[in-house]
């Protein structure tokens, strides 16, 4: 009995994915937002697979999504320039040094873009792995990626929670941002994504006063995580939502996070 419900179970699950029955596919556009990607170690919340991220572009093809660059969304968003049908962007937290050595070649082979959003202070750090390799990118690394491939945008100075900092704090950690980028020569889009996904989310009154201070500084977007498929056009251009892709997601899990921005079919 219990095998076949198990089975029944399977079954359903293959048709509400696979053929829209029950929960269809919810338009709009969905932002993937991955951190570390690694060949050898196993997978955790923070680190997928090489194979698994193989894996999960094989379905986005095979899918009919196509691949947006962070520079077609704002040039949506300032210019209503027309977005690809079912539009998806990728995206890269933290700028670990294996979304050059893991994540490049993949995009190179699927003709995919991404964006990676770099933690300033973290560039050329010499911070070691288990496996003796740097942690985080290289500027050189950094600057060997095809531009047309792979993009940059913000992500703080040192990571530093946004919820823990006042708004002159905020805006010097923006301003220590840009500064250490365009000292090092590093060409970023005016987009930046909250560390931890974390905003003043139950403070109205700093969550305005945040949006002042990335206009300020000419951020035309801004990502949280949220979870969810973005309506188009966009609600609030600061507070993009991603769909948090993790190493311990299943494919299934992953094909049910693409259809409805959430690991479940309900909720």
């Amino acid at each position: 009995m219990i095998y076949l419900l198990t089975f029944l179970i399977t079954i359903f699950g293959f048709l509400v994915i696979e053929h829209s029955i029950i929960v269809p596919k919810i338009n709009g556009l969905r932002v993937l937002m991955y951190h570390k990607i690694e060949a050898t170690l196993p997978p955790d919340r923070f680190t997928v697979t090489t194979h698994q991220l193989e894996d999960q572009f094989k379905i986005l093809q095979e899918k009919q999504y196509n691949c947006i660059s962070m520079q077609d969304l704002i040039d949506y968003q300032l210019f209503q320039k027309p977005l690809a049908k079912n539009p998806f962007l990728l995206t890269f937290d933290d700028g670990y040094q294996n979304n050059f050595s893991h994540l490049y070649p993949l995009l190179l082979k699927y003709q995919f873009k991404a964006v990676v959003f770099l933690v300033a202070d973290f560039i050329n750090r010499s911070e070691l792995n288990e496996s003796g390799e740097h942690v985080y990118l290289s500027l050189e690394e950094i600057k060997q990626m095809d531009p047309a491939v792979v993009e940059f945008a913000l992500h703080s100075f040192n990571h530093k929670s946004y919820n823990d900092l006042s708004i002159e704090e905020i805006d010097t950690d923006i301003t220590a941002s840009k500064q250490t980028l365009d000292a090092l020569g590093i060409k970023y889009l005016p987009c930046h994504s909250f560390t931890y996904g974390a905003f003043p989310k139950k403070d109205a009154a700093k969550r305005e006063q945040l949006y002042k201070i990335l206009s300020k500084h000419n951020v035309e977007m801004a990502f949280r995580i949220g979870n969810r498929v973005n309506k188009l056009p966009l609600e609030n251009p600061y507070l993009v939502k991603r769909i948090d892709v993790r190493g311990t997601d299943s494919l299934f899990q992953f094909k049910t996070k693409l259809r409805t921005g959430r690991s479940k079919f309900f909720g």
